[in-house]
């Protein structure tokens, strides 16, 4: 019922009589109530368990105190089965005008939710019951109710109600909401009074003290040593061997220790890793599971003994773990000795779990005097030499096989012999592996799908290589092989796989390694080291994800159970099911919602085998608290629950939940106390006690940790409170006498029982419990429920407790010296009438024991009823009273484990260890509010995206004082003084790989900042990128393995949003994952009135106000590093003819003056361009939002998009992106359906319409394409956001200016190479941009729009010798040879491309006008690309430069039909000039392999690609086939070739993404690009046909690589970038990503790969693209 968890070690419980003994023939004064429908029994129509002698008061509050808030914490809607049989249903909540709470409701009787309200004292709460026919989109209102908070608290003393609001639905039965009501007084802290100060230092000497007394030698016993060891163990069993009374005892005890094994099996754990902090970590993840494997590995033993006594004669009182229970953790059948052995148990640590074994079970309950004086005798207990004799026994035969295989010298010798053999081959054998393993396992291909394959070929022999390395000192490899599991569970590698591992790996072995495959019996012998070097590594490697997949199983199955009960819908069970699987995944472990929180806490007491008081389980009152973490706070929250659990005299069930353990922590917070209210007892010097002996131990703990006793002493001192806390230590409280409601015991016929001054306490509220929940562990959850009258009568008469039988038998007049009267059943009879009598006369809650036997009935019935089992334990739900006479004596129970929602008992953490050090409270603190943690967000962005996130994060996580900085304004040194709690990084990737340009200052000091500044700061990384290039957020993965590598500890581990897939989504679960970690609930929880709001005021400014003249007089204001520069020229380059013009394409080669600007730049640097929005777009802006765009505005608040004051047209102008994008489509949806909800006028039409578009957004597993699509019909549909505004006018009239400013994004630069030299053209910049409009999709044009690239457009607009530009320029490491004298030199650029080739054409022009002395310039071979003749982009001076040298060699691929002249295009392959063959650049390079060859032989060629990234993937293909066919290179030296080319800086791209054709190639380049995995195995088997076939032939190109966009000219523009989607958060693959990290960890770290590219920051989700010339225009 809520009354002492469990009963301190100690006698066994008193044998009471079985029948009711009546005192005469005096009637029971208590009437058997009935049964009410909630399940609480009924009095005279007043509940039985509030029925009390006090008559109530009454109150009408109309408003509250300063003290007290109003919460509405859950509503229940019933009636609502059979009311939507023709209809789909909802139910809407609205609070004032603010909708917070909408449902779809499925079909049964009773729904509830949690709410999170927090209303104003006249706020009234209108529920709306809503139906919507199959054929309409519309919703109609048929039933709506009223509530008014306040009026319902009609008692002084009730602050918990629950009020019924009717629903009146015509022609259907009468619905009802309820909702719970409660008023909070608000904390105020803990005061003087309460908290304890004392001086530690005689508690950290202690503690001190008792670790140094276990600290052992680190030396390892040498194989003799373990040999001699498992001997001297063999021969003490032989010798003396357990007799039968022994193996009685060790059963019998371990019997009662099996109803107990949470306390005794946590208590031997956890004591174990407090004496041995080191082999915590040493076991890593296994350290979570060494609690059960040690259980089961014990229970295995005890089975042993007596084994015929193993047949259950009906079922066990409770499950054991002999079953799956046992086997749930075994790994490929190994036993847990072994298991413990390959870890690192040695001798030394068996010993001392020896001894915690003979204390666990002294921590059992209910063992008896006989087996506790066994267990007293020490070494010759049965319990210590059962341990010794069988348990060691086993435990040192797997220490001695585990050294038989790996400490004699002549193996190591034989592995090492094997493996030098594979040592310089480890690339080579790392493809062979990986071959094979496809090859026998395609369905796990997909796992690798985003891997770098050359990359992860040679990692895995590398790790092998640190296993076989380690093999004498297992333990050192350890660490690095938990990182490399951490790895796999980023990778998303199932458990199962790594059986498939070992398959593949021993069939490579067999074929390449000498000696491995024969018969001999060397190579069995050879075979069973290896098999057993991969077994163990295997198992340390699978660890964490065999953890992260237990948890998200018991994740999965908890939210299947709510689903159910709670009718959810399929959908929303399997998106919640995605959230889980990511946080999991992320961060090994995930956050409950508070409807699976509160319904998981009522679940768990329903769960509960030991209580017979279940039968109110839906009622509990569930405070959620998870973001209350310190103590001070803690025991406020505690006091706060006493005081709610008996505000109105009655009882109510009540849990507080604090945090849930983390992964790896081992115990969380706890409280010191099993119960809050417990009494003392004292030993005093007659050797005798006086107060509740269960008590004993814990007292003699809180005086020793600084407790003063009261004096004079007494039988009811109430104890302190200690709650321990991980990095805060344990404060002890006093609890205030108000909190502390008692009853003393006084009988009604007999006056001298009130005279021995007996009490108890009225509120059970047990902390002893740790409540699992989907795999979730809570350790602090206070909990009561009310007490059953035979409770309290066994606490007061128990033997080992207050054994107060014999005074209260004197005290009613019985005999106690005789043995056959039965006084002691007659006075355990009239204490229980005493404790009734005690409680009803001061109005308090408590159950007789008679009533409770058939409210249990009641509920096994009706969980019968409802498809569900019963739990219950017999021994506990029977009474100790009447047994014979309650409902329950003759119900057959099963007690069996439902661990999906359960409460485990909890061993006490001062018994753990030993007593723990105290930290001070202050006094003087006023704790009102949590204290709020600091966080540092910093940022490094090229183009605002990353920028963007920040404050996005810094929003969400209002409940922390966020402080959002420029990475280039703070100085790494500062980080560990700044006073931030946890730093924050958000950066995107530029160029190749590199920092943005507002991040490279801070990483290149940060790597040269003392390691002592960095050291133990708290950080966590955000990457932003695209998986689209090769350096996938290469820049985030750097500094955050940066970071790890100077000590800094991770908050979690990096997350990478990919712009390819649902970027923003990725980055909304980061957000939430950082509030979880945080212990932020209140961030994710459901929220009473929605987010809040970002403050930002706009200030309306008449033009004679000083701010407008001031800001007229400075003039216009640019961003850092852009000046404005003269357009100097904009003219057309394509030549098309009238018939072919059909689509639009155009190219404009343009230039600008720098002369007067301080802005320079080198050949191969990008120009970065800030566009403007269209004029026509801003006008439709300012008349939907009712503003002049003449008017100026002040803008204050958290944070500023823009200088201010400024004119609203220059805003929409110059400053906010007004096209739509995924960067704020979903912002912008939200806004218009909280105005089309809110308010009065409501456009019913609206509402459903955006509705229904919201709802095609969301995001599962099942549905993604689905999603991406619809959000691509969305964009298309409304491509600006004034088109989106203007389909709904209704929502759109409610929207203001401030509205916008926070809703729309900056305008961000777009990029482009120059395509000019700066030795040739020093003061001018020359770009050649394609202009980029992007026509309805086929069979779309009704309903699709034209969607024009922005930047492109803008500048094809701009009027040479009258405009101006915002312009900066980025420095780029593209660059060409410093010596160009005799250096080969490849260029490949098709399309627009072509633009950085035509900086380094003209350079290589005028160094060949400066060569001297006869020296000249290396020869040229360029490839370029396009459709056709008329896109010959530059045609007339690439001829040129072709006819003087400068280009020795121009091949053009040509792949669009068109009638042109070919007279002068004789070495020109047309694609389309034959529709059915289009030629592309890298089929130019499969005709001349030989040639190529020969430049790519010389030491210096450099070699050049510009374009999209699928086209430069594929030339990379080709030049890969060309080394191997014609090099005759294997593949591995064919990448080593080419690596080593990049290392030198000689091999460099500049690359983007799709562009033109977007639909067709955004699914053609997803599909190709994120199975690297598959496509290396593809290159892999065509590398060996091609050995097989000779060097001869060509290979045609595949055809899901047929079309590039890019390549014609008229394709210019891409838009890729920090803006887009969400993303996996698994590792890239290679040097690129988290591996790169575990070479680090393996001395081995690779230099990152060259390959170039502009940025992966982009506002467009279809259009991909990023770089060059294009990237950014849109």
């Amino acid at each position: 019922m809520g009354g002492d968890p469990a009963p301190k070690m100690g006698k066994s419980r008193p044998t009471v009589a079985s029948k009711d003994v009546s005192a005469g023939s005096r009637k029971c004064p208590f009437n058997a109530p009935t049964i009410g429908e909630d399940g609480i029994p009924i009095t005279d129509g007043v509940p039985f368990l509030v029925k009390g002698d006090q008559a109530p008061s009454t109150r009408n509050i109309t408003t509250l105190a300063k003290n007290q808030r109003l919460m509405i914490t859950e509503l229940a809607l019933s009636g609502v089965e059979g009311q939507g049989s023709k209809f789909r249903i909802r139910m809407r909540v609205m609070l004032g005008d603010v909708l917070v709470r909408q449902e779809d409701l499925p079909q049964q009787d009773v729904l509830t939710w949690p709410l999170h309200l927090q209303p104003t004292e006249d706020e009234r709460i209108v529920v709306i019951f809503q139906t919507r026919s199959s054929t309409s989109d519309l919703w109609d209102d048929a039933a709506v109710g009223e509530l008014i908070p306040l009026s319902h608290f009609d008692r002084d003393d009730v602050d918990y109600v629950k009020a019924d609001v009717a629903l009146p639905w015509a022609g259907g039965r009468e619905m009802k909401a309820t909702f719970a009501l409660v008023i909070e007084k608000v904390l105020a802290g803990v005061s003087a009074a309460i908290a304890v100060k004392r001086d530690t230092d005689v508690h950290k000497n202690r503690v001190a003290a008792l670790l140094k007394a276990h600290a052992e030698a680190t030396s390892k016993i040498t194989r003799d040593g373990k040999i001699a060891a498992l001997e001297a163990i063999r021969s003490i069993a032989a010798d003396n061997p357990l007799n039968d009374v022994e193996i009685v005892i060790v059963k019998d005890s371990y019997n009662k220790m099996l109803a107990w094994h949470e306390i005794a099996m946590e208590y031997l754990a956890e004591r174990f890793f407090f004496l041995y902090p080191e082999m915590a970590t040493q076991f890593g993840p296994a350290a979570d599971n060494f609690q059960e494997q040690m259980m089961a590995a014990l229970d295995g033993c005890v089975r042993t003994l007596h084994p015929h006594t193993e047949e259950i004669g009906r079922e066990s009182y409770r499950s054991v773990l002999d079953g799956p229970g046992a086997l749930k953790w075994t790994h490929a059948g190994d036993n847990f000795f072994r298991i413990f052995a390959e870890l690192g148990l040695q001798e030394k640590h068996w010993e001392t779990l020896r001894n915690l074994f003979v204390q666990a079970l002294l921590h059992s309950p209910y063992q008896e005097d006989y087996e506790r004086e066994d267990m007293e005798r020490g070494e010759e207990s049965a319990a210590y030499r059962f341990f010794t004799i069988v348990v060691m026994e086993r435990a040192y035969s797997a220490i001695v096989d585990v050294s038989d295989i790996f400490d004699l010298p002549e193996n190591f010798t034989m592995l090492m012999e094997s493996w030098s053999f594979l040592e310089g081959r480890k690339k080579e054998m790392g493809v062979a592996f990986y071959t094979t393993f496809f090859a026998n396992n395609p369905e796990l291909i997909p796992l690798f799908a985003r891997s770098d394959m050359d990359a992860l070929s040679g990692h895995l022999f590398e790790a092998l290589e640190v296993v076989i390395l380690a093999v004498p000192a297992f333990e050192a490899a350890i660490p690095v092989l938990h990182s490399l599991g951490r790895q796999h569970v980023l990778f998303n590698i199932p458990a199962y796989a790594h059986n498939s591992l070992g398959t593949a790996l021993w069939s490579v072995f067999a074929k390449h390694m000498p000696k491995f495959a024969g018969d001999s019996a060397e190579s069995q012998k050879l075979r069973f080291l290896w098999e057993n070097v991969f077994k163990r590594t295997a198992y340390v490697v699978v660890l964490p994800m065999l953890n992260v997949e237990r948890v998200m199983q018991k994740g999965f199955e908890w939210v299947e159970l709510v689903a159910k009960e709670k009718g959810w819908s399929a959908k929303a069970l399997e998106r919640r099911k995605e959230v889980i699987r990511s946080e999991v995944l992320s961060r090994g472990t995930y956050t409950h919602t508070e409807e699976e929180l509160v319904h998981g806490a009522r679940v768990a007491w329903r769960n509960s085998a030991k209580c017979i008081g279940r039968i109110a389980w839906n009622s509990l009152l569930v405070r959620d608290r998870r973001n209350v973490t310190d103590p001070d706070e803690m025991m406020a929250e505690c006091l706060e629950h006493q005081r709610l659990a008996t505000s109105d005299g009655s009882l109510k069930a009540v849990m507080t939940v604090f945090r849930p353990l983390r992964p790896l922590e081992r115990l969380g917070p706890r409280f010191w106390n099993v119960q809050l209210i417990r009494f003392a007892c004292y030993e005093l010097p007659d050797g005798t006690t006086m107060g509740d002996r269960a008590n004993r131990e814990l007292t003699k703990a809180l005086i020793a940790f600084g407790w003063q006793p009261p004096e004079p002493r007494g039988e009811f001192d109430v104890l302190p409170i200690v709650i321990e806390t991980p990095g805060q230590g344990a404060r002890m409280y006093h609890i205030p006498p108000e909190y502390v409601r008692t009853v003393v015991i006084e009988h009604p016929e007999f006056p001298e029982v009130v005279k021995l001054n007996l009490k108890w306490c009225v509120v059970p509220t047990v902390t002893g419990f740790t409540m699992d929940l989907g795999g979730i562990k809570y350790p602090a959850v206070p909990f009561n429920g009310w007490f059953m009258n035979t409770e309290v009568g066994r606490d007061l008469m128990d033997s080992y407790r207050y054994d107060k039988g014999i005074e209260l038998g004197k005290a009613m007049g019985f005999d106690t010296d005789s043995t056959t009267n039965f006084w002691r059943d007659k006075v355990f009879l009239e204490l229980n009438i005493a404790v009734m009598h005690s409680f009803r006369k001061h109005g308090c809650s408590i159950v007789d024991h008679q009533t409770a036997s058939q409210q249990f009935i009641t509920h096994d019935l009706r969980e019968k009823r409802a498809g569900r089992e019963c739990p219950a334990q017999w021994s506990w739900v029977v009474p100790p009273l009447s047994s014979g006479l309650t409902a329950v004596f003759g119900h057959e129970m099963r007690e069996f484990v439902l661990d999906h929602a359960v409460y485990r008992y909890q061993a006490e953490i001062w018994d753990i260890m030993g007593g723990s050090e105290m930290s001070e409270t202050d006094p003087t603190k006023s704790s009102s509010t949590q204290i709020k943690k600091k966080l540092l967000m910093l940022f490094a962005s090229e183009t605002g995206t990353a920028e963007g996130y920040a404050y996005s994060a810094a929003k969400k996580l209002r409940p922390c004082k966020s402080t959002v900085k420029c990475m280039a304004d703070v100085e790494p040194v500062s980080l560990s003084t700044c006073g931030a709690d946890v730093v924050i990084l958000i950066t995107s990737t530029f160029g190749d790989g590199s920092t943005p340009g507002n991040g490279k200052a801070f990483v290149e000091k940060l790597q040269a900042t003392p390691r002592s500044a960095i050291e133990g700061v708290t950080f966590c990384t955000l990457a932003i990128g695209s998986t689209v290039y090769p350096d996938y957020c290469l820049a985030g993965t750097k500094l955050n393995g940066i970071l790890k590598k100077m000590g800094g500890i991770e908050l979690l581990p990096i997350t990478k949003a990919d712009e390819l897939k649902n970027q923003a989504n990725t980055v909304s679960e980061w957000i939430g994952q950082v509030a979880n970690a945080l212990g932020l609930t209140d961030v994710v929880k459901e929220a009473g009135r929605g987010e809040e709001e970002e403050d930002m005021v706009v200030t309306l400014l008449e033009k004679t106000d000083d701010a407008v003249t001031a800001a007229k007089a400075a003039g216009k204001q640019l961003p850092s590093g852009f000046e404005l520069c003269p357009v100097v020229r904009n003219s057309e380059m394509l030549e098309v003819e009238e018939e072919n013009s059909g689509a639009f394409r155009s190219t404009r080669f343009l230039q600008f003056d720098l002369a007067n600007s301080p802005l320079r730049y080198h050949t191969g640097d990008h120009a970065a361009i800030l566009p403007k929005n269209d004029v026509v777009e801003v006008a439709d802006m300012c008349e939907l939002l009712k503003v002049s765009p003449h008017q100026w505005v002040n803008v204050t608040g958290d944070r500023i998009p823009f200088a201010v004051p400024a004119q609203v047209k220059n805003v929409f102008m110059e400053e906010l992106d007004l096209a739509t994008s995924s960067n704020n489509l979903l912002a912008l949806l939200t806004l218009l359906y909280s105005r089309a909800t809110s308010g009065p006028g409501a456009d019913r039409a609206e509402e459903g319409r955006l509705e229904a578009i919201l709802e095609s957004l969301k995001v599962d597993k099942s549905s993604e394409k689905a999603v991406t699509a619809a959000e691509r019909d969305i964009l298309a549909t409304f491509v600006t956001v004034s088109q989106l505004l203007q389909a709904f006018p209704r929502a759109t009239s409610t929207i203001t200016l401030s509205d916008m400013f926070k809703t729309l994004t900056k305008i961000k630069p777009r990029f482009y190479s120059i395509a000019s030299a700066h030795e040739m053209w020093p003061t001018d910049v020359q770009l050649t941009v394609g202009v980029l409009q992007i026509p309805p999709a086929k069979g779309k044009a009704a309903e699709h729009r034209l969607r024009k690239g922005m930047c492109s457009n803008y500048l094809s607009s701009t009027v040479a010798g009258k405009d101006t530009i915002r312009l900066s320029i980025r420095t780029s490491s593209f660059r060409l040879p410093q010596d160009m004298s005799g250096a080969p030199v490849i260029m490949v650029g098709p399309g627009t491309g072509i633009s950085p080739m035509l900086g380094f054409l003209q350079a290589r022009e005028v160094a060949a006008k400066g060569a001297a002395n006869g020296s000249s310039i290396g020869p040229c071979t360029v490839y370029f690309g396009c459709r056709g003749p008329p896109d010959f982009l530059h045609q007339e001076q690439m001829r040129k430069w072709e006819s003087t040298g400068i280009i020795t060699d121009l091949q053009n691929a040509h792949h669009c039909c068109f009638r042109c002249s070919l007279d002068a295009c004789e070495q020109v392959a047309f694609s389309r000039i034959d529709p059915n063959k289009k030629v592309y650049v890298q089929n130019l390079i499969a005709e001349q392999r030989e040639k190529l060859w020969t430049l790519l032989q010389d030491p210096k060629c450099h070699y050049y690609v510009c374009g999209d990234s699928k086209m430069a993937d594929d030339v990379h293909l080709e030049l890969l086939r060309t080394v191997h066919a014609v090099g005759r290179l294997a593949r591995k030296e064919a990448v080593d070739f080419f690596n080593k080319m990049k290392s030198e800086g000689r091999m460099q791209s500049d690359t983007w993404g799709v562009t033109l054709h977007h639909e067709d190639k955004f699914a053609e380049f997803t599909e190709s690009k994120y199975n690297k995995g598959a496509e290396w195995f593809k290159q892999v088997q065509e590398g060996r046909e091609l050995a097989a076939a000779g060097e001869g032939n060509t290979v045609p190109v595949s055809p899901a690589h047929s079309e590039h966009a890019g390549e014609n000219g008229a394709t210019g523009e891409t838009a890729t970038g920090e803006n887009g989607a969400t993303g996996e958060n698994g590792a890239t693959g290679g040097e690129n990503g988290d591996l790169g990290e575990i070479r680090e960890l393996l001395g081995n770290g690779d230099k990152a790969s060259s390959a170039r590219r502009l940025d992966n920051e982009a506002p467009v989700p279809w259009v991909k693209g990023g770089g060059n010339n294009f990237c950014r225009c849109m």
